[in-house]
Order: C-alpha cells, then structure tokens, then sequence
C-alpha cells in the first residue's frame, strides 16, 4: 500500500485498519519531501524483513526476505497488522505513476501495484 499525502491516510482510508504505531508513523512523515509504503508482514516479525527498496527509472523495487510462516503464525492477504512502514525520500524527479515491485530475495515477484507519486 502507497500513501502519498496526509489525505490517503484519513478519509479515505479508516483509522480502523491500523494501529496507533502505524498511524504515529504515518503522521510523522513529511509528505512534501517523501512517501510512506505499507508493507504487510502480518505477524511475521517485521524485524530485516526489507532488504532494501531502489527506484529504477519509473519503478521502485522493495526486496524482502523469504520468510516461512511457522505454526501458530498467520499472514493475511488483506488489512494484516502490522504493517512495516517504509519512508521514502523523494530525490529527483517523481510527479509520475510508477509501478511498485515487491520481490524476494531470489527475484521472485511477490506483490505490484502502480500509484501516481506527486
């Protein structure tokens, strides 16, 4: 999930669907200068789980690492807690959609979604 100015975090999008750490997170974040990625770890921890996010040309690419969901844990395709939420400065050029990757760690695409970045 992408959020790009105050405005996606509330309407349109319930305070509900996130924790107070997401949402203090989110405040904190100035959107003038950046852009916030929500990354569903459910209750994988959140710890290392990104091993790093690289903006090629129109795409951002976030490399995550493989995780095995052990028994008693659970991940969720929807609205899972928590969320890792992932701050990107914007550096150059944006005000374009670009298309966001979400891969393992061997390149093996996870998750994509495109999202106008202002």
């Amino acid at each position: 999930m992408i959020v790009t100015s105050q405005k996606e975090i509330v309407p349109p999008m319930p305070e509900y669907l996130f924790s107070d750490d997401v949402l203090e997170a989110l405040e904190g974040i100035n959107f003038d200068h950046s852009f916030a990625i929500l990354l569903q770890v459910g209750q994988i921890s959140k710890d290392d789980i990104v091993n790093g996010v690289t903006r090629e040309n129109g795409r951002v690419v976030i490399s995550v690492k493989n995780a095995v969901v052990g028994p008693g844990n659970f991940k969720l395709l929807e609205y899972s807690l928590p969320y890792q939420v992932i701050s990107v400065e914007k550096t150059d050029k944006w005000e374009q959609m670009i298309e966001f990757i979400v891969e393992d760690e061997n390149g093996n695409l996870l998750d994509s979604a495109n999202h106008y970045v202002p």
